[in-house]
This record gives C-alpha cells, sequence and structure tokens, in this order.
C-alpha cells in the first residue's frame, strides 16, 4: 500500500490517487497493501501444484477398514433450547435435533449419553465430558463423538459453548465461571488416547475457533483416516453467521452419514469421512442458504495436530449389510492396509511431518531405512518421493513416487501426474502430458478431487499429445465443485462465461464465482465483485465484501486474504475502523514480512492514542529483516523526512541505497500486487539519483547520480529517463533526444510535448514537421482520454497548444 504522509488513509483497494502517474512514487510516500486479481481463463488447479485439497476415497475392492476395527463407539450429545437466563434467545430445534442424532447414533451402535435442556448446565456437561475422556477415551481402538447444539459465543478472541445455566455475557464471573471456554475443552482432549474423537459444534461463533489450526493437513484415503488418529473440530458456521435454527444441519448431518456423503468421485466405497461429510455439508447448506437469501458454511479443522493423519469415519448404512460378512475376513499383506497403514510409527513419519521447512539431510535417511525394515509399505515409499521432489531431486521423486503407486497409493498417483505435467519442457528426459494423464486418471478413478482438478485442466487446455476435450474437462471439473473444490468452482465459472464445454451462461457463471467465493476462495471475491458490476450493473456492498473476507480468511487462511482483512479493518471498510482487530488479523500471519510491514505503518499513521513512531520503526526494522524491500523503504521515508525520528538523510540514504541495490527477477515478483517489489527498486534506483544529486545525505555527485538515473531508466522509470534528458541537454543534445523519446515512447506526457518541439525546430533530432505533429497529437490525445484536457486536438505544435498542455501538467 502506498500512502502521502498528508493522507495515511486509503478508501479504495488502490495505491494511487485518482489520475497519479504510477511513475510519480514521493520521498514522502510509504509503502502500504494492496490486493486485486482478475478472473481469466482456467485457474491453474492446485493438483497440478505441491498442495492438495479435496476429499479422497479408496474404490470398495480396498475395504480394509475391518483392518482394526473400533472396539467401540462413544457418543456425548447435548441440546439446549431453553436456557435459564432470558437474554440467551430461546432455540426452537436444539433438543429435538439432538434426540434425533442420539437415536441414529444409538441405530449405529453407540453407546450414547445425553443432555438435554435443564441437564446441561456447566458442571454436568463438564463431568459428562471428563468421564468420556477417563473412561472410553483411554480406549486407543475406541472412537468418540461429541455433539453441542445450543448457543455458541465469543468474545477478546475467546470462543465459548454456552450451557444451559450460564449467564448474559454482560454478567462478568456469572458467565465466565459457567460458559466452557473451547480451549479448555482441547486441553481435556489431549488426554484422550482413542484412536477417533470429532466435536460438532452446531452454535453461533462470532470468532475465528478454526484459526488456532489453519494449515493442518489430514490425509483422506479412508483406510489412513480410519486407522490413524484424528481430532477433529466441525462447526455448523463459520465466523459471524447465524446458523439455521430449523433443523436442518441436523437433517443433512444424518443424511450425509447413511451414505448421501458418500460419493466423492462418484463412486461411492461404503465410507464417510470427516472430509467428505464437511464438502456435502458446505454444498447442501450453500443451495438450502441460497433459497433462504442468508448464508451458512460449516468448517472442519483440527483440535489437535499430532501428524498422525487420521480422519473420523463412519460406515454408511447402505452397506453394512454389504460389508458385514467382510468384517471377519483376515486381511493379507499385499491388501490396501499392508501398503498404507501396517507399518508402525517411524522417524521417517515425525521428521517428515515436522514442519515445512525441512531438513532433508535427515528426512531422506530415515525414511530409506523405513523403506527398507517395510519393503511392503506405500507410506514410506510415498514420503520418500515427496522428499526427493520438495528436495528438487526429481529423478528420485518419481522412483519413489512410482513404487508408491504402484501399490495403489492414491496420492502418489496424483503427485506423478503432476510431476509429469509440471517436468514437461525440462530435463534430459522427454516427459509427456499423456504420461501425467493416465496417473491422474488412475487417482480420479479412486476418487482423488486433486486429480480430478488436473485432468480437467489438461483436457480443458489439451497438450500436444492429449487433445482437447472440453466437454469431458467440464463433468470433471463439476465433480470437484460439487464436491466442495473452489478452484473447480472457477473453472466451471471460466467455462460457463467462455462456453467452453457448455453453452455461454454467464449467470451460472456468476453462480459459480460466488460459491467460491462463500467457500472462502479469497480470488474469487473481487471476480464477483468485478462480474456484478459488468454482468448485473450492482456492486457488492462493502458489509458484503467484508463478510466474504472475513471468511476467506477464516477458511482459507491465505496470506493475501488475512492481510485484506487486517486491511478492512484498519480502514472502516465495510466495518467499524478498528486498531486492535486489524493488529490482531496481522499477528495472525506471525512472521510475515506483508503484515509486519503493515503494523509498522498502522502505528506510524494512527490518528490516535496508538500512533508510535519507535514501535512502527521496529516493525519496519522486523520487516526488513526479512528481506521485504517495502519494510527498508519505508525505515528510509522516516529518516528522510523526520517522520516521528530525528532528521537523518545519511541513514535514510543508506536504506534507500538497500532497496535500490535489490536484485529482484520477474518470476519472484509475478503475483506481487502493484506497487511491485520490483517496481519499489526501479523507483529506489530513481530516487538515489535524486538525492545524490541534491547532495543529501551525501556530497553531492552528478556523475553518481547519473548513474542512479542510467540503472532507473534502463528498468523502465520514466522520471529517470526525463533526468537523463536534464543531465545531457545541455552537453549532449542527441543523448539527451534520445533518452526524452523513451521517456515519450512510455507515455510521458511532458516528454511528448517536448519532443515535438524539439522535431520542430531540429534540437538534438533532423526538423520533421511530421513528427512533431504526431508527437502533440499523442500528448493531447493521452490528456483527453484522461479527461483532464478540452483543447483541440489537432497535432499543431503552436505556442498555445503548448501552454494549455503545461497548464494542464501544472496542476
Amino acid at each position: 500500500m502506498l500512502a502521502e504522509f498528508s493522507d495515511c488513509t486509503v478508501s479504495e483497494p488502490s495505491i494511487f490517487k485518482p489520475n497519479e502517474k504510477r511513475t510519480s512514487i514521493g520521498l514522502g510516500q510509504f509503502i502500504v497493501v494492496v490486493v486485486s486479481i482478475l478472473l481469466n481463463g482456467l485457474v491453474v488447479s492446485s493438483s497440478l501444484a505441491a498442495d492438495d485439497r479435496g476429499p479422497m476415497v479408496l474404490s470398495p475392492e480396498f475395504d480394509e477398514l475391518a483392518a482394526i476395527p473400533f472396539s467401540k463407539s462413544y457418543a456425548l450429545v447435548v441440546g439446549i433450547d431453553n436456557y435459564e437466563d432470558h437474554a440467551w434467545d430461546k432455540l426452537d430445534m436444539a433438543v429435538d435435533d439432538a434426540r434425533e442424532v442420539a437415536k441414529a447414533l444409538e441405530a449405529r451402535g453407540y453407546e450414547v449419553t445425553t443432555l438435554i435442556d435443564g441437564e446441561a448446565t456447566y458442571h454436568n456437561l463438564l463431568d459428562a465430558i471428563r468421564d468420556l475422556v477417563d473412561g472410553p477415551g483411554k480406549d486407543p481402538n475406541a472412537r468418540l463423538l461429541l455433539w453441542f447444539a445450543g448457543h455458541g459465543y465469543s468474545a477478546d478472541n475467546r470462543e465459548y459453548i454456552v450451557p444451559v445455566d450460564a449467564g448474559a455475557p454482560e454478567s462478568g464471573t456469572v458467565f465466565t465461571r459457567r460458559a466452557l471456554r473451547l480451549s479448555v475443552l482441547r486441553t481435556l482432549f489431549e488426554d484422550v488416547r482413542a484412536r477417533h474423537l470429532l466435536a460438532v459444534f452446531d452454535s453461533c461463533f462470532s470468532g475465528d475457533i478454526h484459526k488456532k489450526t489453519r494449515g493442518a493437513q489430514v490425509s483422506k484415503v479412508v483406510t489412513t483416516a480410519n486407522n490413524n488418529v484424528a481430532r477433529q473440530l466441525l462447526s455448523s458456521g463459520v465466523a459471524g453467521q447465524k446458523v439455521f435454527d430449523d433443523g436442518k444441519f441436523r437433517e443433512l448431518f444424518l443424511a450425509a452419514i447413511e451414505g448421501d456423503a458418500d460419493s466423492a468421485g462418484g463412486q461411492p466405497d461404503g465410507y464417510v469421512t470427516a472430509e467428505e461429510l464437511v464438502n456435502f455439508l458446505k454444498y447442501e447448506l450453500g443451495k438450502y442458504g441460497g433459497r433462504k437469501g442468508s448464508s451458512q458454511t460449516p468448517v472442519l479443522s483440527i483440535l489437535q495436530s499430532d501428524g498422525s493423519g487420521g480422519s473420523f469415519v463412519f460406515r454408511t448404512r447402505r452397506e453394512q449389510a454389504v460389508n458385514k460378512e467382510a468384517q471377519s475376513v483376515p486381511v493379507g499383506p499385499t491388501a490396501e492396509v499392508a501398503l498404507n497403514s501396517e507399518a508402525p510409527r517411524h522417524e521417517c513419519d515425525r521428521l517428515a511431518e515436522s514442519s515445512d521447512d525441512q531438513d532433508f539431510s535427515r528426512v531422506i535417511p530415515a525414511c530409506l531405512q523405513a523403506a527398507k525394515d517395510h519393503p511392503d509399505s506405500a507410506r514410506f515409499a510415498y514420503k520418500l518421493g515427496q522428499s526427493y521432489y520438495l528436495d528438487d531431486k526429481f529423478d528420485e521423486a518419481i522412483e519413489w513416487y512410482t513404487r508408491a503407486a504402484e501399490k495403489h497409493h492414491v496420492e502418489a498417483m496424483a503427485d506423478l501426474g503432476r510431476l509429469f505435467f509440471n517436468m514437461l519442457g525440462f530435463g534430459p528426459q522427454k516427459f509427456t502430458s499423456r504420461q501425467a494423464v493416465d496417473w491422474l486418471r488412475k487417482a480420479v478413478m479412486r476418487g482423488h478431487i486433486g486429480a480430478m482438478e488436473g485432468l480437467a485442466y489438461i483436457l480443458g487446455t489439451g497438450t500436444e499429445d492429449v487433445p482437447q476435450d472440453q466437454e469431458e474437462a467440464f463433468r470433471w471439473f463439476t465433480v470437484a465443485a460439487v464436491n466442495g473444490s473452489p478452484t473447480a468452482m472457477m473453472n466451471l465459472a471460466s467455462m460457463n462465461f467462455q462456453g467452453e464445454g457448455v453453452p455461454a451462461n454467464p449467470k451460472e457463471g456468476i453462480r459459480w464465482v460466488r460459491k467460491a467465493a462463500e467457500f472462502g476462495l479469497w480470488p474469487a471475491i473481487d471476480n464477483l465483485d468485478q462480474l456484478l458490476q459488468e454482468h448485473e450493473g450492482e456492486s457488492l456492498s462493502a458489509e458484503e465484501r467484508f463478510r466474504l473476507i472475513e471468511n476467506a480468511a477464516t477458511v482459507d487462511g491465505s496470506v493475501q486474504s488475512v492481510l485484506d482483512l487486517a486491511n478492512h479493518h484498519q480502514q472502516g471498510i465495510g466495518t467499524p475502523k478498528d486498531f486492535q482487530q486489524a493488529l490482531h488479523w496481522y499477528r495472525e500471519l506471525g512472521e510475515d514480512e506483508e503484515a509486519l510491514n503493515a503494523i509498522g505503518l498502522m502505528y506510524l499513521f494512527d490518528d490516535g492514542e496508538e500512533q508510535d513512531a519507535q514501535k512502527a520503526l521496529e516493525y519496519f526494522h522486523q520487516s526488513a529483516s526479512l528481506g521485504q524491500p517495502q519494510g527498508m523503504y519505508n525505515i528510509a521515508q522516516m529518516y528522510l523526512n523526520a517522520k516521528g525520528v530525528e532528521l537523518d538523510e545519511a541513514e535514510g540514504l543508506r536504506w534507500l541505497k538497500k532497496v535500490a541495490e535489490l536484485e529482484i527477477s520477474v518470476f519472484d515478483n509475478a503475483f506481487k500486487n502493484d506497487p511491485s517489489d520490483a517496481e519499489l527498486v526501479t523507483h529506489a534506483k530513481y530516487m538515489m539519483g535524486e538525492l545524490v544529486a541534491a547532495g543529501r545525505g551525501t556530497v553531492a555527485d552528478e556523475v553518481e547520480a547519473n548513474n542512479w538515473y542510467r540503472k532507473a531508466a534502463e528498468a523502465g522509470n520514466t522520471n529517470a529517463m526525463v533526468s537523463l534528458h536534464n543531465f545531457y541537454v545541455a552537453s549532449d543534445p542527441e543523448e539527451a533526444a534520445v533518452w526524452l523519446l523513451k521517456a515519450a515512447e512510455a507515455g510521458e506526457v511532458e516528454a511528448m510535448v517536448n519532443m515535438a518541439l524539439r522535431f520542430h525546430v531540429g534540437d538534438g533530432v533532423e526538423i520533421s514537421h511530421t513528427a512533431a505533429s504526431d508527437w502533440m497529437k499523442k500528448a493531447q490525445e493521452t490528456l483527453s482520454g484522461q479527461g483532464l484536457y478540452s483543447g483541440p486536438v489537432d497535432g499543431e505544435v503552436t505556442e498555445e497548444n503548448v501552454d494549455l498542455i503545461l497548464s494542464v501538467l501544472a496542476q
């Protein structure tokens, strides 16, 4: 974000004032956060990157859930309609929902404890949870389910479920002593040894109960999901949503576990994972909310991330009769469980899952040893392929991914497809799109949603050896979208707009963009706003945009969505201006250089009691220490302009030089927002020329200043081109004309006028009245197009025309 000292806030997500030239970044300006993206063609599928989204299911022939059966299933079901304190609204369906869920779970063999209305006091609820944890929770082969239907509450970044005897939040200690904090619940669950734990909250929360575990990943292969430890939390809505109190969530939940959610990829396998469950609920509640004119978006996250890769699994009742006999059949060593789950946890698992910044010199030897000790294990083969890939050792990655894929490891199949596609045109081997498609299809046939996106992307664009098939691409994007993939939704939108694989239908395109935005895909929000303006003549209100961004930050948790949400709180866009909320969200990003820079700007420019230049400087330094050009540049601005510190032009020049000497490639800057870091570095080179020429912070040196101008001009800075013209105008008119022409060709209006004058009189160029007229007309047209000039557009080089244009530029 750029903000001038005279006006540190921006009401629109834009870095320049109306009609401000992009090259005119002054010494009194700071870098601030800006976000923008456009919908244009197929979105590169997440399945072609290193990460994956969406559930995977395993086809029925690999049914190994019986390999490690659950010893017992337990549930605590709570429903509260009538609260003792009338400050809490009476609910209509929480008790009925709880009773129906309890009945359905008992029919499935769960041992169910219920707390209904007056039974659900704070002490009874806490005792029941402790009984669950200390009793069946100690059995490593048990599974536990907590269902809570009632009020939820959030304040000061603390989230509570509200027992029947909790007072109003305004009652102070009466409330805090009787409301059950989710952090306390998490602590209690730390003692659970049961293999699976799922907590379902059909409650309203205004906070971000899922935020604390954002980024944790779980495997969605049914065998792995079932046999490994799972600690998951499912809420019926996201931050700020009021969930439907009409039984719809319960109705869909029960339908889902009966089998309606057993369709990820189209081939039911008899099981519903927590991921399939939440994707089904998102889709169905999205349709239902659309009819009601409201929204409710369920979210699944990890209660405790132990890297075990499990997921809560329901066996669908439709398949239980078919699979009942299979439960007693012993599993052979070549079955899928032997490939994915039979090997005990190993040092390989711990090191491979430890962090994003892995030490491959330790991970790879550990996984090689694990693969040697367990040669039939697809899990260790896959971890080796993944580690080699992340370590940029692609030949080894392909070897081990292939070993895992040949043992029916679905992730390995999908990753091989990604790898072959990404390696097209690289390396001594000739990788083909056909290889990528073959492996992606194998993963697709096992229900891998990310592979569906990848396959659809390749088919939608076509390659040298894979014919374009937009109809099939559309079908696979549809399956992935229905199963909750926001990127697939965006691709469906693009195909509807372009008429690819389906007749053009902008209305349907907008519907899918809106759904992607509701699902928390941050780039979809800008697209939705622009498409609504273009096709329906309306825009998202500031409040609606804020709601979508808040949802994206909570659900998706991407850096840009969190930055955008913080900026909305900071600027008061769609929500009251709130320094502390902005600070909270920036701090959610931890050691992110953009967030640190933004916090610095908040402290520097706050117009109230929070303003603190020293804190601002500290945050700029933290950002700069992470290599952020914006942080370095803002330190320079503070010293050069005595903003909160004593004037120190030498120190300002030193920091500006750090920015000017940075080397930033186009690749590094490919996805940056304006002003890009590369543009900022170029601007810093120009400003170095200005400071050195003026002797600010150093001895004036015309030659050094000229060198800086040349570096900036060669990188495209038009102000530097004009400065080079001024440098040479007396000593070398022809060289001066060269740089003036470059500035004119780059769109600098004053340079256009001066080129017209030079061609008119032959100053540094040969006289050409045609060229003079062309440049004068270009200058007039440029200003007219900007709405700044109403004079004649005739290209005549007259004193009146020149004075008129220069007077406009001087305003």
